[in-house]
């Protein structure tokens, strides 16, 4: 009997890392960002000065609008924890009575906790529209293959500088090669599409049918040339009388009819 030739199984794929998809945000939080998130929660006030200066000085980046929408929403929710927790020592310690310790819990979570929702929400429609952007990009870039910055700034409605800062962070991240070279300015048709035909359809049948009767030996007939009044001589007496096209006229002489011919 022949050997039976038992291979092993092939390995199963390995998954996927959890943020291995077409391209990588950036959205993992810098050691200053850190920083700020602990001031956050341990003096708010300090926080939220940090917080801002890191929002003013790079909220112009796309790949920066998410992080920093989170930035403020650990402030604000850091601002609510200290401020309850100073208000239910004082409350403890009976400065003021409990309901009105509800009362002003209830006022703190309109104030901080309502906006600190707003800018988690704003934090992931960032995050998603900077994936959006970044896949129209590698889309254009490497299948498309539209190179000019004019264009791509037109297709996605961002403008050019901005292009130019996304397309960096693209080459950064090793999503984008470097060797791929951008031009200035715009083209006509970025992507291959065909001039559109505006050629009326009556004026393309005409010309076919004139190709074809070329094409049989056919000359195109010229128009006749319209026809005029003449001097005729009379053949009765000799007299010369002016007659129209298609009619015929009496002679003033003789009377005899003369037909236009």
């Amino acid at each position: 009997m022949g050997r039976l030739k038992i291979q092993p199984a092939p390995p199963a794929p390995k998954r996927a890392a959890e943020n291995d998809f077409g391209y990588r945000i950036r959205h993992d939080r810098t050691a200053f960002d850190y920083i700020i998130i602990g001031f956050a929660y341990i003096f708010a006030p300090l926080g939220f000065i940090l917080a801002l200066i890191r929002f003013v000085s790079t909220h112009y980046r796309n790949e920066r609008k998410s992080i920093n929408f989170d930035l403020l929403f650990h402030v604000l929710i850091g601002a609510f924890m200290e401020l309850v927790v100073l208000f239910a020592v004082g409350a403890y310690k009976g400065d003021f009575t409990w309901k009105i310790l509800l009362i002003i819990l209830v006022v703190l979570y309109v104030i901080f906790v309502l906006p600190a929702k707003s800018f988690s929400g704003r934090s992931a429609l960032a995050k998603g529209r900077f994936k959006f952007l970044c896949d129209k990009y590698l889309m254009l870039v490497t299948v498309q293959e539209v190179r000019h910055i004019g264009n791509i700034s037109d297709i996605v409605k961002e403008n050019e500088t901005d292009v130019r800062r996304d397309l960096e962070y693209l080459t950064e991240w090793g999503l984008l090669t470097r060797d791929i070279v951008y031009y200035e300015g715009r083209i006509a048709n970025p992507l291959g599409t065909k001039p559109l035909n505006l050629v009326h359809r009556g004026r393309t049948k005409v010309s076919a049918a004139q190709r074809s009767g070329q094409s049989a030996g056919q000359q195109p007939s010229s128009p006749a040339s319209p026809q005029l009044p003449k001097s005729i001589t009379c053949p009765g007496c000799g007299a010369p009388n002016t007659v129209s096209p298609g009619a015929s006229k009496i002679c003033d002489y003789c009377g005899t009819t003369i037909p236009y011919s």
